[in-house]
C-alpha cells in the first residue's frame, strides 16, 4: 500500500512541478527518477498540451526509411518547449532581466550570438544540355511564396511558388511547380555537412503543361493531374496525421486565378529490384503526387494570398484577394478527415467576435492547440492604410469555438517596440512562449504615384522592406512585442563577396517578402526559403537559417573554415546598423562591380527554363553582369 501511495504521490509531483525545475532538480526518490526517465509519462504530458505530436502516420512513414521513432529526451524536450513555465527559446533584455541570474548569463550569450546564414545559395546554375529548360534533380526551386513543410527533425518539405518575368512587379505570375525534399546536415566527405536537394516532382511552366493536356485530349486521352495550376499565393498547410499537404487557390489577380483545393500526398518510394533478386534502397526515399479534390456546392471564390490551416480533419482557409483586387477577411472549412474520394463541400464558417479587416498577404500559425494566430497583410496599397494599427494588431481564431479575439498588448508601440504594418511577412510558432515576426513588405511606403521605371527616383527603396535582421518577438506571456537584432554570418558572403560592405549584404539578402519558414527546435533555428523582392523584379531560390543557438551541435560540421573565418568576423563586428539611401545594385555602373543581384538571377533562371529567354542570352547576361 505505502509504495503505490509513494508512486502515486510522485506522479502527481510530476504532474504539477514546473518542467523547468524538475529537470534541474535531483532527487533519493527512485520512484520520482523513474517517472523522469519514464518517455511514456512525458508524451503523456506533451500530447496534453499539444495533440498534434501523437499523429503518427507520418512518424511511422519516415520510420520505415530512416528516421527513428521519438525517444524519451525528445519526448522530454517537447514537453517542456509547449509548457507555460519553460524558459523562452529566443531571450531578449526583457527576458534576461526578470530571470534567475543562471539563467541570464545564458539569456545574454544566445542572443548576442543569433545570426543568419546560407545553406543553399541559389547561385547562378548552368542547366544541363541539350535540353537547356532542365537543370537536374538537385536544384533547388523556390521563387515568390513558396511553402515549407517541417517533416523531421532534419527534413523539410519544399513546394515551390512563382515569379514574375516583368522587370517591375507583373501581372501574368509564372508557376513553379517542383516538389523537394531537403536533408538537413547531410554527411558529406571529410567532416562537414550539407543539404541535399533532392526534387520529388519536376515543375512545369503552365503553357507547357496546357501544351501537354491539350495533346494528350486530341488522342482520346485523359492527362493525369499534375496538381494545382498555381500553388503561388494558395493557402496551405501538412496534416501529419494522414501524410498530406492541402492547398487552396493562388494565382495573380490581375492575370489568372483559382478556386482549386488539392492534397499533396506523401509515401515511401518503391525499392528497386536488381538482377541478382535483391531489393534496394529507393531514389528518392519518399515520393509524392497530387491528387484533386473533387468540391460541389457553394465554395470560396477564387484568390490569392490566402492562408490555410488544417485542425481535426478541417482544412480552414482566411482572407485572400479576389480578381480585381478586392481583399476579403471570410472564414471557409472544408473536411479533409477521410479519404478525397467523392465530392466535398465547403462551409462558410460564422464566426464570433470581430474578425481582422479584410487583407490579403497576411501572416498565420498554429502555436497553440486549436488556436490560429493571424497578423498583417493588407489591401496592398501605396499609401498609408487607413487604420493600419489593424494590420499591426495580433488576432487569434478559436478553431473550436470557431471565435475570434484580439490580444490587447499586441497592437503598435511607439519605439523599439513598434510592429511593422507589414505584408508577406512569416510568423513563426518559438515553442509555447514566442512567436518570431520576419520580414515582409510595406508597399504603403512607396507613396501615392508607385513604382517607376527611373529607378534613380527611388533611392529610398530599402524602407519598403522591412529587415530580416531586425525581427519582432511576442511574448505570449506579457503580450508584449520586443525587438531582436542578428549578426550576419554567412548570408550574402558567397554571392556578393566576403569583403562586401555588411550594409550591402543585408540589403541584397535579407530584405525580402513572399518567403516560407519553419521553426527547427532540434537545431535551435529558423529555416528561411525563397521569397521575393516583387516591386524589384527579384526572386530567391535559397535557403537562409536564422540561428538562435548557434552553439547546437547540430552546427558543429555545418560550415567550412571559411565559412568559419567570415562567421567570427561578422559576430565581431556586430549587428549591422541603419541602411542609408541608395540605389539598387542593378542601376549602378559596370565598373562598380557585378550587378546581378541574387534575386535577379533567380528571376533569369526561371525565365530560362520556361523558354522566355535563350540558353545563349542566359549565358550572356551571367558573365557580363
Amino acid at each position: 500500500m505505502l509504495p503505490d501511495l509513494a508512486e502515486v504521490l510522485c506522479l502527481r509531483v510530476l504532474f504539477f512541478l514546473e518542467e523547468r525545475e524538475l529537470c534541474q532538480a535531483t532527487s533519493s526518490s527512485r520512484q520520482l527518477l523513474g517517472f523522469h526517465a519514464d518517455g511514456a509519462l512525458w508524451r503523456h504530458l506533451a500530447l496534453k498540451r499539444d495533440p498534434r505530436l501523437g499523429e503518427r502516420a507520418l512518424d511511422l512513414l519516415l520510420s520505415r526509411w530512416r528516421v527513428p521513432e521519438r525517444r524519451p529526451e525528445e519526448w522530454r524536450a517537447a514537453c517542456r518547449q509547449l509548457s507555460a513555465a519553460a524558459l523562452p527559446i529566443w531571450p531578449g533584455d526583457a527576458a534576461a532581466s526578470g530571470a534567475a541570474s543562471r539563467y541570464a548569463s545564458a539569456a545574454r550569450e544566445r542572443r548576442a550570438a543569433a545570426r543568419w546564414d546560407d545553406l543553399e545559395r541559389g547561385a547562378e546554375q548552368m542547366p544541363q544540355e541539350p535540353n537547356p529548360s532542365v537543370f537536374g534533380r538537385s536544384t533547388l526551386w523556390a521563387g515568390q511564396s513558396p511553402h515549407l513543410f517541417r517533416l523531421a527533425p532534419d527534413l523539410l518539405l519544399a513546394v515551390a511558388g512563382g515569379y514574375y518575368s516583368e522587370v517591375i512587379g507583373g501581372a501574368a505570375c509564372q508557376p513553379l511547380h517542383d516538389v523537394a525534399l531537403i536533408e538537413l546536415g547531410v554527411r558529406a566527405e571529410g567532416s562537414q555537412q550539407r543539404v541535399r536537394i533532392t526534387t520529388l516532382i519536376e515543375g512545369q511552366g503552365s503553357l507547357e503543361r496546357m501544351r501537354a493536356a491539350d495533346a494528350l485530349r486530341r488522342n482520346g486521352e485523359e492527362p493525369d493531374y499534375r496538381g494545382p495550376l498555381h500553388t503561388h499565393g494558395a493557402a496551405s498547410d501538412l496534416d501529419a496525421a494522414t501524410c498530406r499537404a492541402f492547398f487552396f487557390g493562388g494565382g495573380a489577380p490581375q492575370g489568372q486565378l483559382t478556386d482549386e483545393a488539392s492534397a499533396l500526398v506523401i509515401g515511401l518510394g518503391r525499392a528497386e529490384i536488381t538482377e541478382s533478386g535483391t531489393s534496394e534502397a529507393p531514389e528518392p526515399p519518399l515520393q509524392a503526387h497530387w491528387e484533386r479534390i473533387h468540391t460541389e456546392g457553394e465554395a470560396p471564390s477564387a484568390r490569392q494570398g490566402v492562408r490555410g490551416v488544417v485542425f481535426e480533419g478541417r482544412f480552414i482557409i482566411f482572407g485572400g484577394r479576389e480578381q480585381g483586387g478586392v481583399c476579403l477577411n471570410d472564414v471557409w472549412e472544408l473536411d479533409v478527415s477521410e479519404d478525397l474520394a467523392g465530392a466535398r463541400m465547403w462551409h462558410l464558417l460564422a464566426c464570433e467576435g470581430r474578425p481582422p479587416s479584410p487583407r490579403v498577404w497576411s501572416s498565420s500559425c498554429h502555436a497553440e492547440y486549436g488556436k490560429w494566430f493571424i497578423i498583417g497583410g493588407g489591401e496592398w496599397q501605396f499609401t498609408p492604410p487607413a487604420d493600419g494599427h489593424d494590420f499591426c494588431r495580433l488576432y487569434i481564431l478559436d478553431l473550436r469555438r470557431r471565435q475570434w479575439s484580439a490580444l490587447a498588448g499586441s497592437g503598435p508601440e511607439p519605439g523599439l517596440g513598434a510592429v511593422p504594418a507589414a505584408m508577406a511577412a512569416s510568423l513563426v510558432s518559438l515553442g509555447g512562449l514566442q512567436l518570431a515576426y520576419l520580414g515582409g513588405t510595406m508597399p504603403h511606403m512607396i507613396g501615392p504615384e508607385g513604382v517607376f521605371f527611373d529607378w534613380s527616383r527611388h533611392s529610398s527603396w530599402r524602407e519598403w522592406y522591412v529587415r530580416m535582421d531586425r525581427p519582432m518577438v511576442f511574448d505570449r506571456k506579457t503580450q508584449q512585442w520586443s525587438s531582436r537584432r542578428v549578426c550576419l554570418g554567412t548570408a550574402g558572403s558567397e554571392t556578393i563577396g566576403p569583403r562586401a560592405a555588411p550594409e550591402q549584404r543585408v540589403s541584397e539578402i535579407l530584405l525580402r517578402s513572399h518567403f516560407a519558414a519553419v521553426h527547427m527546435p532540434e537545431r535551435g533555428s529558423v529555416i528561411v526559403l525563397g521569397g521575393s523582392r516583387y516591386l524589384c523584379g527579384e526572386y530567391f531560390h535559397d535557403l537562409l537559417e536564422l540561428r538562435m543557438d548557434p552553439t547546437s551541435a547540430t552546427h558543429e560540421c555545418a560550415a567550412t573554415t571559411a565559412d568559419r573565418t567570415l562567421q567570427a568576423e561578422a559576430e565581431a563586428e556586430g549587428v549591422v546598423g541603419a541602411l542609408p539611401p541608395a540605389f539598387p545594385v542593378f542601376i549602378r555602373p559596370f565598373r562598380d562591380g557585378s550587378r546581378l543581384t541574387r534575386g535577379l538571377r533567380g528571376r533569369f533562371r526561371g525565365m530560362l527554363r520556361d523558354g522566355h529567354i535563350g540558353l545563349l542570352e542566359y549565358r550572356r547576361m551571367l558573365e557580363e553582369g
